[in-house]
């Protein structure tokens, strides 16, 4: 059986810790075959908005974005998209990305609704966290 902690703690007013329930399932007759906990991506991604964009100088496909990503210095963006325009909210990724072409930039990705798996988020769709 699979089940959500959290989605559990909803229900059940629950002061111990996810292995505390898994032993109690486990003495109560269920298997616990596995526990995993989810990646923690929501600590790397910031919603971030576009202050400037140009032509990349070494890409034809690529552009620079300076990003503002929350921490008071704008990032600099190597983006694959056409279609991002200054003032979007796009979603960032702040750790694990390399520079590429000699460019210090992050990882973002941005299109419109008919383009899934790249995001520009519009108002409403998002919230300071």
């Amino acid at each position: 059986m699979l089940f959500n902690f959290e989605a559990i703690k909803s229900y059940v007013d629950w002061k111990g810790t996810v292995t505390e329930l898994c032993d109690l399932l486990t003495q109560l007759g269920f298997e616990v075959e596995d526990l995993c906990a989810p990646p923690d991506i929501c600590s790397s991604l910031v919603v971030g908005r576009i202050l400037s964009r140009e032509p990349h100088p070494k890409a034809d496909k690529l552009s620079l974005c300076q990003v503002d990503a929350g921490n008071g210095k704008p990032l600099q963006i190597v983006c694959g998209a056409s279609n991002h325009q200054v003032g979007d909210h796009v979603v960032v990724a702040r750790h694990g990305q390399e520079p590429a072409w000699g460019f210090d930039h992050r990882g973002a990705r941005g299109a419109r609704d008919s383009q899934p798996g790249n995001d520009v988020l519009g108002p409403g769709n998002w919230s300071r966290g």
